[in-house]
């Protein structure tokens, strides 16, 4: 199974889960803001400009992708 899952940081103390359902399901979950996660959030973020923000058509582009890559793959076994 494929999952795409994305943190967003909303302040240096709110950090959320986002997961993406195949039936467009979001759903979202606070996360604990000092684990290592938004240390790793944090600085990517100081690596990214705004040509890397994702809208819903890239990311079921990225689903796309990765799910014909994965049942490639898995003819292959």
């Amino acid at each position: 199974e494929i999952v795409l899952t994305y943190y967003i940081q909303k302040g240096r103390k709110n950090l959320y889960l986002y997961s993406f359902e195949d039936d467009g399901k979001i759903t979202k979950e606070k996360k604990d803001p000092y684990g290592i996660t938004v240390t790793e959030v944090f600085h990517m973020n100081k690596m990214m400009d705004d040509s890397y923000e994702l809208n819903m058509a890239n990311i079921k582009m990225i689903k796309k992708l990765l799910r014909e890559r994965f049942e490639r793959d898995s003819k292959k076994s």
